[in-house]
């Protein structure tokens, strides 16, 4: 995967972390995924899996089919967190791509993390303290 960073943006008065792959926008590396971008709440998301985006990066999604979750209470969000991983998806295009991931879904909020997401999500993940609030 090539390297990847930040910067913070905003989206209707809400900041918002941006993931760059070699400083440039996500699409530029990724052209069927245009942006990478989230908010506080997806943040949390992440953040409340950092264990399991572990286990997804160590066995590199493997029997990420398996894998059913649902946290009932975190800090900052309304609704449970469901966990579900998928052992591939079929893009916009109507193509089956045999690529694990995890699809995040809080109330009406989704996150997807397949391989190309999962690095950076890992990443931020780790580099957060388990209080962190993000306010």
């Amino acid at each position: 995967m090539p390297p990847f960073s930040t910067e913070i943006s905003d989206y209707k008065r809400n900041p918002m972390l941006v993931i760059l792959c070699n400083g440039q926008p996500w699409g530029a590396t990724y052209p069927t995924d245009p942006e990478f971008q989230f908010g506080k709440k997806k943040a949390r998301m992440i953040l409340a899996i950092r264990d399991l985006l572990d286990q997804f990066n160590r066995t590199e999604g493997q029997n990420a089919d398996q894998i059913r979750h649902e946290i009932p209470s975190i800090p900052g969000l309304a609704e449970p967190l469901k966990i579900q991983g998928f052992a591939g998806f079929t893009n916009p295009n109507g193509h089956f791509i045999g690529q694990p991931y995890l699809q995040l879904e809080a109330g009406r909020t989704r996150l997807g993390i397949g391989v190309t997401r999962h690095r950076p999500c890992y990443t931020f993940g780790r580099l957060l303290r388990p209080s962190s609030t993000l306010e």
